[in-house]
């Protein structure tokens, strides 16, 4: 469901508009609602996505509508190698919002050419980083992953902590289980919730 109904019936030209102009609810909801834009621009086809190509230099220093013109080059059934070289370039950004951005996008397209790049970003300083590189290892190279996953279940940040879980369960690691249960108690609802997600899934025998 959309978080900005009154987004739906707009036309490309008028979605510009609203990229172009303030954010509906002020500066907390900016990258909430310029990433829906954008996301609707990029629905647009050839212009849309045309448009977006364009705003990539003009919003390099504003964080909010960067993230946002990275989500809307990212419509799927639109492939152009273009993107990828962009989000490649992005993960030697100094604003950690951005570099997970960049991760999160190059995990959808499967981008193994990041493989390197992450390695090293898997001590970056922040937390969201740092789990966005686990969903990326576990995704992409998951047998390469496993020891940094399970590392990550003792990371003193809980959304490294739950990205390590999440990655582990869609690995479907079945042998992780032990490590993941003790987190049913940690002390952050999201981790507590993962685990319990995990345990369950994990621990359900497959039908032939």
């Amino acid at each position: 469901m959309s978080v900005y109904p009154e987004l739906d019936e707009l036309s490309l030209p008028e979605l510009i508009q609203r990229f172009l102009g303030p954010p509906l609810n002020g500066k907390t909801s900016a990258t909430a609602y310029y990433m829906e834009v954008a996301a609707r621009i990029g629905e647009q086809g050839n212009d849309g996505m045309r448009f977006l190509k364009e705003q990539v230099d003009r919003v390099a220093d504003d964080e909010p509508r960067l993230r946002a013109v990275m989500l809307g080059l990212m419509t799927p059934g639109l492939t152009d190698p273009w993107v990828e070289r962009f989000l490649l370039a992005r993960l030697g950004d100094r604003r950690p919002a951005i570099v997970m951005e960049a991760i999160v996008d190059l995990t959808a397209l499967q981008t193994l050419a990041a493989h390197d790049q992450m390695r090293a970003l898997a001590a970056h300083r922040s937390p969201y980083v740092r789990g966005a590189v686990l969903r990326y290892l576990g995704a992409l190279f998951p047998m390469e992953a496993k020891p940094l996953l399970l590392a990550g279940l003792t990371d003193r940040h809980f959304v490294v902590r739950e990205s390590a879980v999440d990655a582990l369960d869609e690995m479907n690691a079945v042998d992780t289980i032990d490590a993941i249960r003790p987190l049913r108690n940690d002390a952050h609802p999201h981790v507590r919730q993962a685990a319990e997600w995990a345990v369950e899934h994990l621990g359900t025998p497959v039908l032939e």
